[in-house]
């Protein structure tokens, strides 16, 4: 979704500038900032480009909260505002991917058990992560490929085999090499052979998941979180996703990794689900990627989410 807030401040009669100050930047339009005290100056930035808000000084604001200080309404006022100056993707008329080069889905040859005696090295592998193999096997149905394991020409030997599925259905898959130090840590289903593009949807099991959900980046963050999370296959996540998510839940706690991307991409989901109505929280888990937690502190970090919040 994208606010035209630009249009907003005209008609509002909000001033604001893109140059000609100190504290302007380019792709910027600055104001006072409403929500700190201190030096006068232009300290409030739209990001124009990507809809958001930050202040030098006091750091990133939710949309809804920076117009409703602007226009001195309230947080729902705010949120009516600003969804008339929604430019919105209708998910209706999404183009579909070409299917002209399309292929029966398939998997990758010689797939084997994810137990000590077919794949001892990576259950090896699953054990020095902290994770538990059996209950991986039982909850994600994961599997490993064997080391003469191939795709279409491509070597897919010695991974973790992640399926995904959609509607009880395998639609896709990753699959996540044991060799710390293979260049290409995962590979994928071609995409001409997926049954439906993972952007599509989001990672987890449905049956699991209730008027709360838990957002991460991937697949390995559920594996660890559990599957009351759900995964969005990267921080770039798709307008049918974004879709999907308002459409599940009431509220979402977005658990991106605290790199500069995952920041970044985490902020802007917050702030779009907002504007749809969705309660959502950005929470941080001390600079690290939730599949590097412990699992003892990864389970309390799930039911401290969940109980505090029913």
């Amino acid at each position: 979704m994208k606010i035209n807030f630009i249009q907003l401040l005209h008609d509002y009669n909000i001033p604001y500038q893109t140059s000609g100050h100190k504290h302007c930047r380019k792709g910027w339009a600055n104001m006072p900032c409403p929500f700190c005290t201190g030096n006068p100056g232009l300290h409030l930035g739209l990001n124009i480009k990507y809809s958001y808000w930050y202040c030098w000084r006091c750091g990133y604001k939710k949309a809804d909260a920076v117009i409703a200080k602007l226009l001195n309404v309230s947080i729902n006022q705010a949120r009516d505002i600003i969804r008339k100056y929604a430019t919105i993707v209708t998910f209706d008329k999404i183009v579909e991917e070409e299917t002209e080069n399309k292929e029966p889905f398939k998997l990758p040859t010689n797939l084997l058990p994810l137990d000590q005696e077919h794949s001892p090295y990576h259950i090896k592998y699953l054990l020095k992560r902290n994770f538990d193999p059996s209950k991986l096997v039982k909850e994600w149905n994961l599997q490993a490929t064997g080391p003469a394991s191939m795709l279409n020409g491509l070597k897919f030997s010695n991974r973790i085999f992640i399926p995904i599925y959609w509607n009880g259905e395998m639609v896709s898959y990753q699959a996540r090499s044991i060799n710390p130090k293979n260049e290409v840590r995962y590979l994928f289903c071609p995409k001409n052979m997926e049954l439906i593009n993972p952007k599509d949807i989001l990672y987890g099991n449905p049956e699991y998941w209730s008027d709360i959900g838990i957002c991460v980046e991937g697949v390995t963050d559920v594996l660890r979180l559990g599957p009351c999370a759900f995964a969005t296959f990267g921080v770039n996540y798709s307008i049918k996703q974004l879709k999907l998510m308002t459409m599940l839940f009431k509220k979402i706690f977005v658990l991106y990794d605290d790199d500069k991307a995952g920041l970044e991409a985490g902020d802007k989901l917050v702030n779009e689900l907002n504007m749809y109505g969705v309660e959502a929280e950005r929470i941080h888990i001390g600079g690290g990627d939730p599949a590097d937690l412990s699992q003892e502190d990864a389970d309390k970090l799930v039911k401290n989410l969940l109980e505090n919040n029913a």
